[in-house]
């Protein structure tokens, strides 16, 4: 339900799952997988019966594909992306990896930080609060 909400992290999650959801044969790919996984490991009993194994597996199924539409049709310009752009926010994440912000007039800040804040706030991945507090740290007020 959290994923399928029209809340922050959910529409922030399914847009960043979407390079994933636009590729059905990934998507089912990786949902196969984890049931394997899961079988295999075994952490509760019903894990072991095959008739709540099948049930199981339906219902994923049909989860899955209903999560998928939705954020096919939500995102579609995201879920035309290669899936490994999922791993691109991560990028700047190592150390050493990002460049400094070069100082553009005023108060210090840089446009390219301010268009990037405006960027996750549109994308629904900051608050209102958090952009506003990071323009009071780009701007230096």
């Amino acid at each position: 339900m959290w994923l399928t909400g029209g809340g922050r992290t959910g529409v922030a999650t399914r847009r960043w799952l979407a390079p994933v959801f636009g590729r059905p044969e990934l998507t089912y790919g990786i949902l196969a997988l984890l049931f394997l996984l899961l079988i295999w490991w075994g952490p509760f009993v019903q894990a072991r019966r095959p008739l709540y194994l099948l049930v199981t597996a339906v219902l994923l199924v049909i989860g899955t594909e209903v999560v998928r539409r939705l954020t096919v049709r939500e995102f579609p310009g995201e879920a035309a992306a290669e899936p490994r752009e999922l791993l691109r926010p991560l990028a700047g994440l190592r150390r050493g990896t990002r460049k400094p912000a070069a100082p553009t007039g005023g108060g210090g800040g840089s446009v390219d930080d301010l268009e990037r804040l405006v960027a996750l706030h549109e994308k629904g991945a900051i608050s209102d609060e958090e952009l506003a507090a990071g323009k009071a740290r780009v701007l230096g007020t």
